[in-house]
């Protein structure tokens, strides 16, 4: 992930949105911003994942939500974590080969 300054957010706004990580209604406070495409992919992981986009009184149903957001960000970064290291492998691979 690239972090990116307001100024760049603001001066690029239609290509970004700010994503609420444990859905609005449950946290309206942590926000990141992502590109359309991706802040449909996590919306689509929440649905997935169970998460219903509406505030939580109950505190072990408003925890369940929270660590269901909180896994689909993480599994999320995992498998790009392990696209960039296949990468990586590829690439060296490939080098070797070369040599």
């Amino acid at each position: 992930m690239r972090p990116i300054t307001k100024e760049f957010f603001e001066k690029y706004r239609r290509v970004f949105e700010d994503h609420h990580v444990f859905g609005r209604k449950l946290d309206p406070e942590t926000t990141l911003a992502l590109c359309l495409n991706h802040h449909a992919l996590i919306t689509e992981g929440f649905l997935r994942a169970g998460i219903e986009m509406k505030s939580e009184t109950d505190l072990v149903k408003f925890a369940e939500a929270i660590f269901r957001a909180q896994s689909v960000h993480l599994r999320m970064l995992s498998d790009a974590s392990w696209k960039f290291a296949d990468r990586l492998r590829n690439d060296s691979d490939s080098s070797e080969d070369q040599q």
